[in-house]
């Protein structure tokens, strides 16, 4: 049977009904179906509904627990897994009608992590950048701060 955790207290739930039941009533998160998120959301199931419709949900690709596969010869990356070792109330359900009309409905409040410089995906300019400003001996805090203060900025944009 499965269980699920929530990342904002520990508790096991039986469901995952349960699991957002919980989270709105304890963690005041609710659902809304105004706008989308801009995460990296994978998608976990579709299915047809009897009205000729097409209901998929996304959940944030770090959801979930990591389970190692293959022998285990490898080592693991440095960094480690993305998963977050439990599960959080952040999701996506999105129903396509058979008129091409689309409804979302969506966790607004993003819980389960924070900001975490390790795990930040960055474009190749930016690390050119960052290596330019280490070149010019601009000191290694400083470009930590710049990044940190950059970071909060970009994360919290890509959610809302």
């Amino acid at each position: 049977m499965d269980s699920f955790r929530c990342v904002e207290c520990d508790k096991t739930l039986s469901t995952v009904s349960n699991l957002y039941r919980h989270a709105k009533l304890i963690h005041k998160i609710s659902s809304y179906g105004k706008k989308a998120l801009r995460s990296q959301l994978v998608p976990s199931e579709s299915k047809s509904e009897k009205t000729g419709g097409k209901i998929t949900y996304l959940y944030c690709h770090r959801n979930g627990y990591f389970n190692a596969r293959g022998d285990k010869k490898r080592n693991m990356k440095i960094a480690g897994s993305n998963k977050i070792n439990g599960n959080y109330p952040s999701k996506m359900k999105v129903y396509e009608d058979i008129e091409s009309k689309v409804t979302v409905e969506f966790t607004k409040t993003h819980v389960g992590y924070g900001i975490d410089l390790g795990r930040m995906e960055i474009t190749r300019e930016e690390k050119e950048d960052r290596a330019r400003k280490l070149e010019n001996k601009i000191p290694v805090e400083a470009v930590l701060d710049e990044i940190r203060n950059s970071m909060n900025e970009k994360h919290w944009k890509k959610f809302i």
